[in-house]
């Protein structure tokens, strides 16, 4: 798993499945794989496409954990809003630890560590009583030195008050470029 866009390459989706890529939101047309169209479906679009993207991701969540924590980081670097945040903390993100969390938390505490709007994005998950507790505790450490959404008990940034993003700081991590080099 790296922050290259470069899934499993054995996984496809239903929607490449069924309609030969054509018409993919995860794959440029040579057919490798790419989240920025799938991103943006995920994140702005209101119609069909977002319903696809949701599709595709909940697929890649269930059946390439590698991929869809590759997604959630292009994702991350690619939100331009709290919102943004929350809407993959609280869908994608806890899914995958939820499902997925042994084998994805040693990618995701190694992009936390150098990306803060990635670990802002960490704090916002829920499911303590989902998530494995081993996994659970090395998402609290992940987070720990903040920032953090909320100090809510439900998140792993429970108790952190001192580490909650002030509106200054959420708007300096949304100017600033992220870790995969884009600017916004």
């Amino acid at each position: 798993m790296t922050n290259d866009n470069t899934p499993a390459p054995a996984w496809w989706c239903l929607d490449c499945q069924f309609s030969g890529g054509a018409a993919s939101l995860c794959r440029a047309a040579d057919g490798a794989h790419t989240f920025e169209r799938l991103v943006r479906a995920y994140l702005r679009d209101d119609g069909d496409e977002r319903h696809r993207a949701i599709d595709c991701v909940t697929e890649m969540v269930a059946a390439a954990p590698g991929a869809a924590a590759g997604f959630l980081v292009v994702a991350c670097a690619q939100c331009t809003s709290m919102e943004d945040l929350c809407v993959l903390a609280a869908g994608p993100l806890e899914d995958l630890l939820e499902a997925h969390g042994t084998l994805v938390i040693p990618h995701l505490e190694k992009v936390a560590k150098i990306d803060p709007r990635f670990r802002l994005m960490l704090s916002g998950t829920w499911g303590q009583n989902r998530i494995d507790p081993a996994v659970w505790a090395r998402l609290v450490a992940a987070v720990a030195p903040g920032p953090v959404i909320d100090a809510d008990g439900r998140t792993p940034a429970a108790g952190m008050e001192a580490r909650i993003a002030k509106p200054h700081e959420v708007a300096a991590l949304f100017a600033k470029t992220p870790v995969d080099g884009r600017k916004h």
